[in-house]
């Protein structure tokens, strides 16, 4: 049986696309089900929610301006869109503050954590205090955009405001990468997979 914290709820703080579960410390080891289920009109919303936390994602910090200052959530939709001309793209819930950001302001930031950033995580994520409007306590910095990156990420973009797509309950938002970089001698990221935290084997 999945437990409650598995399932996605209504008004749940992660608004991020899939984003880095509502359940993210380790739990002992538990039997998996399986689960088939077709439905032509579009299958459940639990099922689905079942479905992709078998995908293993990366997890990342995705930031932008607002009026009262910088805003941040965790954000496991990220993805690289084209090369040519260099596009990236995050996927952002409706009800999340950093999407009317983005969508005012036209630039965001994205921070790809490495696996000693889990604080992080859950903060942004809203399960541990969040930072305030000016990240104080934060190392970060700006670039190009004025969005700010954090410091310690393996890597990172900084966006200006492409195009922006609604789907369903989540804006894709696709930048035009101005700035972008990987931190030297960094190479175990931040993996997030069925409600845990997890970590490259060696």
């Amino acid at each position: 049986m999945k437990s409650d914290e598995d399932i996605p709820q209504s008004g749940g703080s992660i608004q991020g696309a899939f984003s880095v579960g509502y359940s993210a410390r380790a739990k002992a080891d538990r039997r998996i089900e399986g689960l088939a289920v077709a439905d032509e009109a579009g299958i459940d919303r639990d099922s689905l929610w079942a479905t992709v936390r078998r995908f293993a994602v990366g997890v990342t910090v995705v930031t932008a301006v607002g009026e009262e200052g910088y805003l941040g959530i965790t954000v496991s939709t990220f993805s690289l869109v084209s090369l040519e001309p260099p596009l990236a793209l995050v996927c952002i819930h409706e009800d999340s503050q950093v999407l009317d950001a983005i969508a005012v302001g036209g630039v965001f930031a994205v921070t790809v954590l490495s696996s000693r950033q889990e604080l992080l995580a859950e903060m942004f994520a809203g399960r541990a205090p969040r930072p305030d409007s000016s990240f104080s306590g934060i190392p970060h910095r700006p670039l190009l955009t004025g969005a700010p990156l954090l410091d310690g990420g393996m890597a990172w973009c900084d966006c200006r405001l492409h195009q922006a797509i609604q789907a369903g309950d989540h804006t894709i938002f696709i930048g035009a990468v101005v700035a972008a970089g990987i931190a030297e001698e960094q190479d175990d990221p931040l993996v997030y997979f069925g409600s845990q935290y997890r970590r490259l084997a060696p």
